[in-house]
């Protein structure tokens, strides 16, 4: 049985640094994000079932678990009670956290890479319905949850809105202070959630 997220406690973190060449490995690509959030799930699954559902091979499966696992996202649990069938992944956290330094020139080319995979994974074939956006969760939502985001995304439109009126008769031409980009909209039915995450940067050193 799935084990639920609470809303009522602090979700355990798993911190990783983009610095990191394993954590490199696992991250940059969007499917293993949420495969780890499958895992995570799941509550134990082994790289079979889990390749059944996904619909890739096993031995494909078990390479993906396996750069989760070397960068400390999964744990792999092997032992007689498994009979053979290759132990279970279970996941060793149930929230991301990045962090990266943004005096390092290659960890922002790694975020901005990481982010890049994430537009490109979430486009639709018309990109133009976009308005640029680059949505970077996938949940499961109910009707309520999704009135709920657009009420909200309205809000931020009329913030914007008000933003932009400013401009008007403004001969200094001001610089841009900030970038907006949202976006909701249904996802393939194919398309796995993603795990809860967050990024923390530093300007600290090299």
């Amino acid at each position: 049985m799935a084990r639920k997220l609470s809303t009522d406690r602090p979700l355990k973190t798993t911190a990783l640094s983009l610095a990191d060449a394993r954590a490199w490995r696992a991250l940059r690509k969007p499917f293993r994000w949420r495969l780890f959030e499958a895992v995570r799930a799941s509550g134990g699954i082994s790289a079979q079932d889990l390749a059944r559902r996904v619909g890739i091979t096993p031995q494909l499966m078990l390479y993906h678990l396996q750069l989760l696992e070397g960068a400390g996202l999964v744990v792999h649990e092997v032992g007689k009670r498994y009979r053979g069938k290759g132990g279970k992944f279970r996941a060793r956290g149930e929230r991301i956290e990045l962090s990266l330094r943004t005096s390092n020139a290659r960890e922002l080319r790694r975020a901005t890479s990481i982010l890049s995979e994430l537009d490109t994974e979430a486009r639709e074939p018309d990109p133009s319905s976009l308005a640029d956006a680059t949505p970077v969760r996938w949940e499961r939502l109910t009707a309520a949850e999704v009135r709920q985001i657009q009420d909200s995304l309205d809000a931020v439109e009329r913030i914007l809105a008000k933003a932009a009126s400013r401009r008007a008769g403004d001969g200094t031409l001001p610089d841009a202070t900030h970038a907006v980009s949202i976006a909701i909209r249904p996802a393939a039915p194919s398309t796995m959630p993603s795990p809860a995450w967050s990024s923390r940067r530093s300007r600290r050193g090299r």
